[in-house]
């Protein structure tokens, strides 16, 4: 909102109806993903891609976002991962990675393939942002989304299947690499 909020400030009336529209169709989106426990590769890219369409305008294009698909394009409908998994990494990497960097261009790559394990997709999120700043603050810092994340990956275990998450911080930004049982 308050994207939308300094759109209308700025004058720039075409640019704010577009928005509203993206946001519009992002929210109806997230509103029916969210009704469902799992969601196909190919729907939660699309998703991934508007999310972070939206968030470039947010950030006047202050980073680049890539995604590279070591998968076959055919193989994205058939196969399924649960709801809301990727999103809280790439805005993790948004927010405390690149949104405020001063002396470089940001960048976001998202890389997803099939993991050693063929059963088991490997989902990679890296920025050449700073992270967050100190090893205090990230001591001191929950999120919740990644205490979802934990729950959700917990429901495997049920099935006697594991995911799991690793998240590295270093000078050149920060790298998660996410382990989704398919």
């Amino acid at each position: 909102m308050g994207t939308i909020q300094n759109l209308v400030l700025e004058g720039q009336d075409e640019t704010t109806l577009n928005f509203i529209s993206d946001f519009s169709s992002l929210m109806r989106t997230m509103l029916e993903h969210s009704r469902h426990d799992t969601i196909s590769l190919e729907d939660e890219l699309d998703f991934l891609k508007k999310y972070t369409a939206l968030e470039l305008i947010r950030y006047h294009h202050e980073f680049e976002v890539s995604f590279d698909l070591e998968l076959d394009n055919e193989e994205l409908d058939t196969i399924y991962i649960p709801t809301m998994m990727i999103q809280p990494f790439i805005e993790n990497a948004i927010k405390h990675g690149v949104s405020n960097l001063q002396r470089k261009r940001g960048e976001i790559h998202i890389i997803i393939r099939y993991g050693e394990d063929p059963l088991y997709l490997e989902v990679i999120v890296k920025d050449n942002g700073k992270g967050l700043a100190s090893k205090a603050s990230r001591a001191s810092h929950t999120s919740t989304a990644l205490q979802i994340i934990e729950e959700r990956l917990k429901l495997y275990q049920i099935q006697n299947r594991y995911g799991s998450y690793t998240i590295s911080f270093s000078k050149k930004g920060t790298e998660a690499i996410i382990k989704i049982p398919i």
